[in-house]
């Protein structure tokens, strides 16, 4: 991938003849190789100190919103491909992200995910694990930058570029949160917000349906059911992009500290373990 500060036209005038050599050298050297040329990329304030004059600051701060984001998309898409040939000839593991949406460190959900990562894990399975309480995320934008693009990057540069980097390269998801005030946590709602570029203004999915997610909610309350109608309809609204939805749990009358620990309710703590065992099968 090369970057570069100067225009299309100057960058094939002066350029294209190394980049060319380039794309026909690297595959007799790897095998496979892709090359990935963005142009008019400046980034660094020192340019602007020195080349001022050269820049118009609300152009690039246009291009930043609208042409950068596209390239976002085409480096994802770049890698996506190569993460994909690799799968295809075995010589990479399975991926799962774990999205935890509890504010606790070493709370009932955390624990109950990192159980469910253990299961993940005795199959042969990679796994990351995201708090998303130490992510800054934005609220949706309403911009409608992916839908007037038909794109799945989105416009808002903020730690959700991570998130969607990992829900193009990992084959499958846990979702793990708390239930505050009958939904999920505020924290876990931005996510899902955020999810908007993969649906279609026809609620068409974005997501393959090969991707898998299971979900993890606990819940201080000790009526399992109580808020059984707002749990389905974030699994329903999070199958909007295209997720399969695989398996959950509801874990109730928890409350690190105050009542019983979850390490010590065994039939949660084995659900969570085969969450993760079953997940990719």
């Amino acid at each position: 991938m090369n970057t570069m500060n100067i225009s299309e036209p100057q960058m094939n005038e002066f350029y294209r003849g190394h980049i060319d050599a380039h794309e026909e050298v690297l595959p007799g050297m790897f095998g496979h190789a892709e090359c990935l040329s963005p142009d008019e990329t400046p980034q660094s304030g020192d340019y602007d100190r020195v080349f001022s004059f050269h820049f118009d600051p609300e152009a690039r701060k246009e291009r930043h919103r609208t042409v950068f984001a596209e390239d976002c998309r085409r480096a994802h898409i770049l890698g996506s491909r190569l993460a994909g040939k690799l799968r295809i000839e075995g010589n990479i593991m399975k991926k799962v992200t774990i999205f935890i949406g509890s504010p606790r460190k070493h709370g009932s959900t955390r624990i109950l995910a990192t159980e469910a990562e253990r299961g993940l894990r005795d199959q042969g399975i990679n796994t990351e694990t995201v708090s998303l309480n130490d992510l800054k995320i934005r609220g949706c934008q309403a911009c409608y930058y992916c839908k007037k693009n038909d794109v799945t990057a989105c416009a808002v540069q903020d730690d959700m570029q991570e998130i969607h980097a990992l829900m193009q390269e990992s084959d499958g998801f846990i979702l793990a949160t708390p239930i505050y005030f009958a939904g999920v946590t505020s924290q876990t709602k931005a996510w899902l917000d955020r999810l908007f570029p993969y649906i279609g203004m026809d609620l068409s999915p974005k997501l393959p349906g090969t991707k898998k997610i299971s979900f993890i909610f606990t819940q201080n309350q000790p009526d399992a059911q109580l808020f059984e109608v707002p749990i389905a309809t974030f699994m329903k609204m999070v199958g909007l992009t295209g997720l399969s939805g695989k398996d959950h749990l509801v874990a109730y009358d928890l409350d690190a500290g105050y009542k019983t620990p979850v390490i010590e309710r065994k039939e949660f703590m084995e659900k969570a373990y085969q969450i993760g065992c079953s997940l990719l099968e």
